[in-house]
């Protein structure tokens, strides 16, 4: 309805296609039915097609712990009787949002559920997490195999102009003239801005957040009891010149908010280590319902509170988007160390890299056994050709000792050959004349391109006997 009277007060054309971000918006899509009802005389089922055909769900959540359940009860309290939507019957609704699936409860109403079911197009956020989806929601589907489940992926993304800070933006203005560096080409001038601006910016974000952090922190001390006698401390906490590393989230299990307690003697070393200081900024909460992630954030806060590091570790309660506006840009590394794969995407470390910060994350290591498999395949059958069957084709004509001989040549020469490569490759001593390819350059790159690639990235060298 919103929508509509927007429309109506600017003049704006009428959307055609709606996207649901996630089972919350679900009942958007019960409006429209009732709409296309009361307005085109469509019938129920009619108007359900008409709206699936024109509406997109998005699905975040990795784990069904996380999806919006109801009571089938409370939703007959809310939509029945005097209160049921026109064209829009109770029992057409609830069928909307059953499990009625293998596994299912029949007496609850799935919101992700509904929203499954009212969309022609469904997507994950990732495509780590459009697997997970697929799997937790294939029930919807049976009889179809995990890869033909209808649900696709989308990796997610961060709005950047609301998560860059203002400072970053005025660097950009004044010395590259714009602070929209992607429509006016300005890329290739980012050498312009002087190092030292670069860092002085860095360093006024992060003091920006200390301050802030101490405000909060004091805020808070005094919702817990604190007189403003006993909090001068808090005046001191954090170091605008410390390397500043932090971690904001919702606090369920699989995003392990308590990771870095596991040892807590050595996080403190860490912490106060006189020549390396490290201070960590954390933010987060627990949904109201999960007693687990109360006990995390319970453990976190207890550590933070310690006199000896609390100069140097802050927690910050009731994390909003008014304080993520400082903490993203302020930090210097992100920390980000979900269980996999129950991360659906992870966009925080985004936020923080707009800003000129690491970010610090679980490495993947189904890439990188997949990756590995590719390079020791490569090397089993290099080591094959070179040792094996090299060798044995002087078998022949010189007979055993020559397979001996040929091998050893051939461990002589790539031994020589690799130690001359890297030597070249770490001093970089590459001759003008050789071409230079970027990895842009070498993508899908076919066999004869590699060969060709081979002959333009060599050259001579000259030098004394000693070089060569």
């Amino acid at each position: 309805r919103a929508l509509r009277l927007w429309s109506r007060l600017t003049g704006a054309p009428a959307p055609d296609v709606f996207h649901t971000n996630e089972g919350h918006a679900g009942f958007l899509g019960v409006e429209r039915i009732s709409e296309h009802v009361a307005g085109f005389g469509l019938s129920f089922e009619e108007a359900r097609e008409a709206v699936r055909s024109s509406t997109v769900f998005t699905t975040h959540t990795p784990v069904p712990a996380g999806i919006d359940r109801f009571a089938s009860d409370l939703v007959r309290s809310h939509f029945g009787g005097p209160l049921e939507p026109v064209g829009v019957p109770l029992d057409e609704l609830l069928a909307l949002g059953a499990e009625d699936y293998d596994g299912g409860d029949p007496n609850v109403f799935n919101m992700a559920v509904m929203g499954l079911r009212m969309a022609q197009r469904a997507n994950g956020v990732s495509q780590l997490h459009g697997h997970v989806s697929r799997d937790m929601f294939n029930g919807l589907w049976p009889g179809f195999d995990e890869d033909e489940v209808p649900i696709t992926s989308i990796t997610n993304g961060v709005h950047s102009t609301t998560w860059v800070d203002p400072l970053v933006f005025e660097v950009a203005r004044e010395f590259l003239g714009t602070d929209t560096v992607e429509a006016d080409d300005a890329w290739e001038r980012i050498g312009d801005v002087p190092r030292d601006r670069v860092w002085g910016t860095k360093n006024a974000l992060r003091a920006q957040l200390v301050e802030e952090a101490r405000q909060r922190v004091r805020r808070a001390w005094v919702k817990r009891g604190a007189s403003e006698a006993e909090l001068g401390w808090t005046e001191s906490i954090l170091d605008p010149d410390v390397l500043t590393i932090g971690f904001a989230r919702r606090v369920p299990t699989y995003k392990r908010l308590t990771l870095m307690l596991r040892d807590p003697a050595r996080l403190k070393r860490i912490l106060l280590d006189p020549q390396r200081p490290v201070q960590l900024v954390i933010a987060g909460k627990s949904h109201p319902a999960d007693e687990t992630g109360k006990q995390l954030v319970q453990q976190m806060v207890r550590f933070a509170d310690d006199p000896e590091v609390r100069h140097r570790i802050v927690f910050l309660p009731n994390y909003d988007i008014a304080m993520a506006r400082h903490l993203y840009p302020g930090c210097d590394v992100w920390l980000n160390n979900p269980l996999r794969p129950f991360e659906a995407c992870g966009t925080s470390g985004m936020k923080a890299a707009l800003n000129g910060g690491e970010q610090y994350a679980n490495y993947d290591w189904e890439e990188f056994r997949s990756r590995l498999k590719v390079v020791l395949t490569k090397i089993a059958k290099q080591t094959a050709k070179d040792y094996v069957l090299f060798p044995a084709m002087a078998v022949p004509f010189t007979g055993a000792r020559g397979y001996k001989k040929a091998a050893s040549a051939n461990y002589v020469a790539n031994t020589v050959r690799d130690v001359w490569d890297h030597m070249t490759i770490f001093c970089g001593h590459f001759p003008d004349d050789a071409e230079k390819f970027t990895i842009e350059d070498i993508e899908n790159e076919t066999l004869p391109e590699w060969y060709l690639r081979q002959m333009l990235g060599t050259a001579n060298f000259e030098g004394s006997d000693a070089l060569h």
